[in-house]
């Protein structure tokens, strides 16, 4: 598993997470669960069920020692360039006209 497999998530699944890591999923959420794992969050909804809350930044800032801030931008600029390939892809196939494709570059490029 890379990171290139890791950014592709908003949310990563604890099974992803658990591979990412070399562990097992039980390790990735008793660790989450009691604060061990600064990976992201755990809330429990009123049926006492937990929902796991995985940020792929934090993911591989974790597994790497790289710095938190320093992934997201790696992430962000990965996720405008792909978007970015898929809008031309779009204006290319006559999908978008110049337009079309000028508005949203502009909303990828701003985020």
């Amino acid at each position: 598993m890379k990171e290139e497999d890791i950014i592709k998530y908003d949310n990563v699944p604890v099974k992803i997470t658990a591979e990412y890591l070399g562990v097992s999923q039980q390790f990735v959420r008793w660790q989450m669960k009691h604060g061990k794992l600064p990976i992201g969050n755990v809330k429990t909804n009123p049926q006492g069920k937990n929902k796991y809350y995985i940020s792929p930044g934090k993911l591989i800032s974790y597994k790497t020692g790289k710095d938190y801030h320093e992934v997201e931008k790696e992430i962000n600029f990965d996720r405008k360039y792909k978007d970015l390939l898929k809008l031309k892809e779009l204006l290319d196939k006559n999908i978008l006209n110049l337009t079309e494709f000028e508005q949203e570059k502009k909303k990828i490029l701003n985020n």
